[in-house]
């Protein structure tokens, strides 16, 4: 899916408990997989609550390779409803960098649902923004919602969605060009 659909960037929302090793391999080993061969190309920690991940894809049968960036999240404590708003805000801001590029967002469903609801509509309207088009935010979240009613559950999580889309248009200084 990740080859197939030119994705760049992918967002791996987890908790300080959870382990995700099957996704990617360790820093020099090789995940091999029928079509594909992942590689681990680099890891670093960019700030307390996020940890960097560089991946090469090589594609067997189309004898093609392509870099896959992991945003994964470090610092979610189990005890916490939702990541920082600022945490969110940085992924925003490095995963919204390149235009037309998909994102691909992975969390659990108990806990990462709700939050991949709520990227996924800012990625959407991050995009409408940078293009100049109108857009509705409350629209966007009811679109994402009809594919599972599991990404707004409640109203903390639209709470969360203003907040975060807030910091990031500050951030973003989104606010310099209304007259």
């Amino acid at each position: 899916m990740v080859d197939d659909n030119g994705i760049e960037n992918i967002i791996l929302l987890v908790k300080e408990s959870d382990t995700v090793a099957e996704f990617y391999p360790s820093l020099d080993g090789v995940l091999t997989m029928e079509r594909l061969e992942v590689e681990m190309d680099s890891a670093q920690k960019k700030n307390k609550n996020m940890m960097l991940l560089t991946l090469n894809l090589q594609n067997k049968i189309r004898q093609s390779m392509h870099q896959v960036t992991i945003y994964k999240t470090t610092n979610w404590k189990d005890s916490d409803k939702y990541p920082s708003v600022q945490s969110l805000c940085y992924l925003l801001e490095k995963t919204s960098a390149k235009r037309d590029v998909p994102v691909m967002i992975i969390g659990r469903q108990n806990t990462g649902l709700s939050v991949g609801g709520v990227l996924s509509v800012c990625l959407n309207v991050i995009k409408s923004s940078k293009i100049r088009r109108p857009f509705c935010v409350l629209e966007n979240a009811m679109t994402v919602n009809k594919s599972s009613k599991n990404f707004f559950k409640n109203f903390d999580d639209y709470k969360l969605l203003y907040n975060v889309l807030q910091c990031y248009l500050e951030s973003a200084h989104t606010y310099d060009i209304i007259e």
